[in-house]
């Protein structure tokens, strides 16, 4: 279990001490990986060197580039198809935006999907995982089967955006605006040992452009967002390290880089305590009227890359609000997180924690290994289980359509029964492991169930006054 955190402690105590040891372990780091280096350029001298460093660029352009329409080295960073869009916006490994014209689209397509106010959008923003960018990989044409599509882009387009788009009973005549937040995934792509080279460099660099270029563009959004909040609905999902940079971006307090994430901020107000350290940030932006609406309707993290460190803070600030302040509208939300990991996500369940404990981040994560949704004594579900109807439920309980057939996307349904758990004290951040039905894989973030099983929630969302 852990100890309650108070709203205002700091994420990063004894940092001199910290640093000092992280150093020390980048060094010692540093030093295996140029062994394993060698012995790879030794052993596999010109497939290894063209693989070895998977460079960091920007591989869309805005529309405004009069050269995007006719370049062969970079696609568009906007679509435009029948009931959504899809917007890319790419931060570099500095934590800079690549072009901050595919940021100012976005927030251009946000208003204009609104219609002057005759439409409500759906605001979904993706961030990526660590093996994945803004570039498009071959598929077949045609292809919808999401167990069968490669790349994040593609699944994102087809299994998600798309899909959402063409939902009845979710969107309706609502548009969806489909964001794509890209970084750099591998630093390596050399076989068998690039998950080696890549993990703590991308692990570190989540964090670092999570509260930087990452920050600055949801930040943004929730911005523009704010302007007509009651017309949007915004839900912002996180995969794999893509979850780290989304949780650093909303959550932290980081002194150190002059970051305050934008639900940190608005926790803060909302209990009447702005942290010293985030009252800059308090400064530039209006506060929220009272008794607003959270700057996000809903946060999905899956087969996340991310420490419970942060979850536990989150969730004790919540409850510090909850008992300070019982009406606020805030504390009847069901939920505003969700986080669900795959029991056979060995990234999430296996690796991560081992790869933690080598090479911890002190500072971030102290010796808090887990993903929350591996984290047993946090759950707040049970495993979803096939029903033959939908049963009375609780509260917090649910139910969502998905496949009958483990290898069949688009065959006969069964229902899915997720049932809470009865002595569950907390609605806003619902947490809990599926099994391999749901989720297949670390990288199966698309697939029919789960996405059935976040547009129930959306549902849910969108049936709140």
């Amino acid at each position: 279990m852990h100890t309650p955190a108070l709203l205002n402690v700091s994420h990063g105590s004894d940092e001199h001490e910290d640093v000092a040891i992280q150093s020390h372990i980048m060094k010692y780091a540093r030093v295996i990986e140029l062994v394993l280096t060698a012995l790879v350029l030794i052993a596999f001298p010109h497939s290894a060197f063209s693989q070895f460093s998977v460079p960091d660029q920007q591989y869309r352009c805005p529309a405004v580039d009069p050269q995007c329409a006719t370049s062969t080295k970079k696609l568009p960073a906007f679509e435009q198809h029948e009931n959504y869009t899809i917007n890319f916006v790419e931060v570099a490994d500095t934590g800079e935006l690549w072009d901050e014209r595919q940021l100012t689209e976005a927030l251009a397509q946000i208003e204009r999907a609104r219609s002057g106010g005759a439409k409500k959008p759906i605001v979904f923003v993706y961030i990526h995982g660590w093996q994945n960018n803004a570039d498009e990989v071959e598929n077949d044409p045609g292809e919808t089967d999401c167990l069968k599509i490669h790349g994040d882009v593609a699944k994102f387009r087809t299994c998600g955006v798309a899909r959402l788009a063409a939902t009845p009973g979710v969107v309706g005549s609502r548009p969806v605006v489909g964001i794509y937040l890209a970084w750099r995934g591998l630093s390596s792509n050399v076989e068998p040992i690039k998950h080696l080279f890549s993990y703590w460099p991308r692990r570190n660099k989540a964090r670092f452009v999570g509260r930087k270029g990452m920050f600055r563009a949801l930040d943004d959004i929730v911005k523009k967002v704010a302007e007509h909040r009651a017309d949007y609905t915004l839900v912002l999902v996180g995969h794999s390290f893509g979850s780290r940079a989304l949780e650093y971006a909303a959550e932290a307090v980081d002194p150190g880089q002059s970051h305050c994430g934008f639900m940190e901020l608005f926790r803060e107000r909302a209990l009447g305590a702005i942290d010293p350290r985030c009252a800059p940030a308090a400064a530039r932006t209006a506060p929220p009227e009272p008794g607003a609406k959270p700057p996000v309707d809903l946060f999905v993290y899956v087969n996340a890359a991310t420490s419970h460190r942060m979850t536990y803070k989150t969730l004790d600030d919540w409850k510090a609000i909850c008992a300070a302040q019982p009406t606020n509208p805030v504390c009847g939300a069901a939920p505003m997180y969700l986080a669900t990991s795959s029991r056979t996500d060995y990234a999430t369940s296996f690796l991560m924690p081992v790869a933690n404990f080598v090479g911890p981040a002190f500072k971030a994560d102290r010796l808090h290994l887990l993903t929350a949704a591996n984290t047993p004594w946090v759950h707040t579900h049970h495993d979803p289980k096939k029903v033959s109807s939908c049963p009375e439920l609780s509260r917090d309980s649910f139910c969502f359509v998905g496949p009958a057939d483990d290898h069949q996307q688009n065959g006969p349904t069964v229902i899915y029964y997720a049932r809470a758990h009865e002595d569950n004290t907390q609605s806003r951040f619902w947490i809990f492991n599926t099994g391999r039905r749901l989720i297949r894989n670390h990288g199966d973030v698309w697939n029919v169930r789960i996405f059935n099983l976040v547009v129930a929630v959306i549902q849910r969302k969108m049936a709140e006054p």
